[in-house]
């Protein structure tokens, strides 16, 4: 594990999906992370109506969220697992609900 990380967020509107862990999941020499958001496509589902505009800054904290976890999975040098990070935004998702 290295002692430092730093985690840098990048709007890259061409990248498929809402958001990434770039760098094939790997983190720079210097210890930084890089994840990227797609704020044109959510702005996008949002203008179609799939999402409400009133919910989008939580989408988006729950994509960079996700893909922050990864980043830090990375890190900590253990495997990447989808279910323990779909556990932990299921949580969030939950608890923005109830508040």
């Amino acid at each position: 594990m290295k002692p430092e990380i730093k985690i840098e967020i990048y709007q890259q509107d061409w990248i498929p999906g809402f958001a990434a862990f770039a760098n094939n999941g790997q983190i720079e020499k210097d210890g930084t992370a890089h994840v990227m958001i797609n704020i044109g496509s959510l702005l996008c589902a949002a203008a179609n109506g799939d999402i409400e505009n009133t919910d989008l800054p939580y989408i988006i904290a729950e994509c960079l969220m996700h893909e922050i976890t990864h980043a830090l999975e990375c890190w900590a040098g253990v495997e990447f697992s989808e279910e323990k990070v779909e556990e932990l935004t299921e949580k969030y998702r939950a608890s923005i609900q109830d508040g």
